[in-house]
């Protein structure tokens, strides 16, 4: 599959005009059948922003720091630790209070 990259430089640049950039880069890449990849995303804000702009997927220092790739399993392992306990927890209420 084919992707759009937004990059740092673009979410830099004054909001109002980059929002209206982004915009319009996310919309063209979607009528494209691309993936839309946000990088440099750097905060919660942005991650908000994005996640509202319908963009497919996300990276940056929000997301987590560079690392070397001996680490990528670990951390792809305690991540999936936590969202497993999270699955379980919400089964276990969904049970209870349903």
């Amino acid at each position: 599959m084919l992707s759009l990259k937004l990059t740092e430089s673009a979410l830099m640049e004054e909001f109002a005009t980059s929002l209206e950039r982004l915009t319009r880069l996310r919309m063209k890449g979607h009528e494209l059948d691309m993936q839309v990849v946000a990088e440099a995303v750097q905060d919660k804000k942005n991650l908000e922003l994005l996640k509202d702009m319908d963009c497919d997927s996300v990276q940056g220092y929000y997301i987590e720091r560079l690392m070397p790739a001996k680490n990528l399993i670990p951390w792809i392992q305690h991540k999936l630790f936590f969202i497993n306990l999270l699955v379980q927890f919400e089964l276990l209420w969904h049970q209870k209070y349903d």
